[in-house]
């Protein structure tokens, strides 16, 4: 399924490298608030609020799929540096729309653009979003948080034999089922 996205950003960074796979909209921050009712965010009133929040900030990113007259589904981060370089997401929301794929879509975005600037996504979920981050490559850290890791990045370490150093480069693997298995078996344990 082909979504029609759109961006709103301030960050060049951004601008430049999500233009070449994005629209940028020709809506405004304000135009984009208009189509949030209520019941935006499945009924969950109070992220309703945090989301107009994070829209109105000029130093976040949103990207929307854009229904016509409403908004399908949007992710709003903005990347940091203080005190890491990473990228921040603030909060993706999809109303009930019938239609599935549009957050996986959303999110692998924001993915690319991790890979793109070699930083981290960052970000924290409400419990019961945590599978879904987990089937979308994030592992979970102390402090509740969520990270994934651009496949770009690499570790170099420098191995020594017979007096000769070598260079050797590995890509870490996220081990994505056991790290399903973990989640599913610690919300049970919370419910119990």
């Amino acid at each position: 399924m082909s979504l029609n996205l759109n961006f709103i950003t301030n960050d060049e960074t951004v601008r430049s490298k999500l233009s070449q796979s994005i629209t940028q909209s020709p809506h405004d921050r304000h135009d984009v608030y208009r189509f949030i009712g209520e019941d935006f965010c499945r009924n969950l009133h109070n992220l309703v609020e945090t989301l107009r929040d994070h829209m109105m900030k000029e130093e976040n990113t949103i990207i929307f799929v854009n229904g016509g007259y409403r908004v399908l589904g949007l992710i709003i981060f903005r990347i940091i540096h203080i005190p890491i370089n990473a990228i921040m997401v603030e909060v993706i929301c999809v109303p009930e729309t019938g239609q599935r794929g549009i957050g996986t879509q959303l999110l692998n975005k924001v993915k690319e653009l991790a890979e793109t600037v070699s930083l981290p996504i960052y970000l924290f979920p409400l419990d019961e979003s945590v599978e879904f981050y987990i089937k979308n490559g994030f592992i979970e850290h102390d402090g509740g948080f969520y990270v994934f890791s651009p496949s770009t990045t690499t570790t170099t370490t420098t191995t020594t034999t017979g007096g000769k150093s070598k260079p050797r480069t590995s890509t870490r693997t996220r081990p994505r089922k056991k790290m399903l298995r973990k989640a599913k078996t610690r919300r049970h344990h919370r419910r119990t």
